[in-house]
């Protein structure tokens, strides 16, 4: 009850509870909740700004350099966009480590590319050891062949028919004649023929200097022609006839003098290794062709002394 001057003039009715106590804490503490959670997400926006600024966008140019990586361009070194400072951190050491690796494997690739280059180059040498064994144990066999066909014929027109036979196999030529140079009157004439028209072929004569063969036995020097014109070879088959591509002219000299000359037609080109061969044979066939002439002149001054005495008989 209120009194005044001695008197009531009402009743105070107090009443305390903790509901409003309640209320002030919660909106305080989610007052505070939020300012946090303010602070804390601009904290963070920073931290994020700052950490793509120092490492998150040289990470990214790390991860694209090892995307672009060629295996066959490693020379190409790797840099991050920043300040070069002389307390190198973590990302220095990366780059270098990158870079550092990418030397080693550009030299070791130099290494076994060049290892690869000489096996290649050993086994090529190899290779062609080898087929240089193989063509020079042929060539002894062929030169056998020739010896005993030298051998074995001492008339030339037979000598000179299984000769340029055997010669055209060897050298795979389609067609071939074979000449010998006439002392008496300076003339080349041919006097075996393979795979051609023989009766035409041999009549064929020709001073020495004058067409190719004569030519070649002036020059003493091997010819060979390439898509030649008219020259009179004519490979002859059951299909036809047809032009060679390919003509060799190759002349069999002894002591500085020609004494006989093989041409010889085909469709390619006359390999180096089989021109060798003729190289290797070219003094045995001069000797033997000009011995097959000598016993050719023997013969016919025999026959005509034999001749001569029956007259006189």
């Amino acid at each position: 009850m209120l009194f005044r001057s001695g008197m009531a003039m009402g009743t105070l009715t107090v009443y305390a509870g903790l509901d409003w106590i309640k209320d002030n804490v919660i909106r305080q503490a989610f007052s505070t909740i939020l300012m946090k959670v303010m602070e804390i997400s601009i904290l963070s926006m920073c931290i994020l700004i700052i950490f793509h600024h120092l490492i998150m966008k040289h990470l990214t140019r790390i991860a694209q350099f090892f995307r672009t990586l060629d295996i066959n361009k490693l020379d190409v070194r790797l840099s991050l966009e920043r300040r070069s400072s002389e307390n190198k951190d973590i990302l220095d050491f990366m780059v270098e480590a990158i870079n550092g690796i990418n030397e080693y494997l550009a030299a070791d690739i130099a290494r076994r590319t060049e290892a690869e280059e000489k096996l290649r180059r050993i086994n090529e040498d190899l290779e062609i050891s080898k087929r240089e064994i193989e063509e020079q144990s042929r060539n002894k066999t062929r030169q056998m062949m020739v010896s005993d066909i030298l051998r074995e014929e001492e008339h030339l027109g037979a000598l000179a028919s299984r000769l340029v036979s055997y010669l055209c196999d060897v050298m795979g030529a389609g067609v071939g004649l074979f000449y010998y140079v006439d002392e008496r009157d300076g003339m080349v004439r041919a006097v075996g023929t393979f795979a051609a028209d023989g009766s035409d072929l041999l009549s064929k004569v020709f001073p020495v200097g004058e067409g190719l063969v004569g030519q070649a036995v002036r020059s003493r020097r091997m010819m060979t022609l390439d898509t030649p014109g008219d020259t009179g070879l004519v490979v002859k088959s059951a299909l036809g006839f047809s032009k060679p591509s390919h003509i060799l002219i190759f002349p069999f000299e002894r002591k500085g003098r020609v004494t006989a000359v093989f041409e010889a037609g085909g469709f390619h080109p006359f390999p180096r290794e089989r021109v060798h061969f003729l190289e290797q044979i070219e003094e045995r066939v001069a000797v033997a062709t000009e011995a097959a002439v000598y016993r050719g002149l023997m013969g016919e001054t025999k026959d005509s002394g034999l001749g001569g005495k029956e007259t006189e008989r």
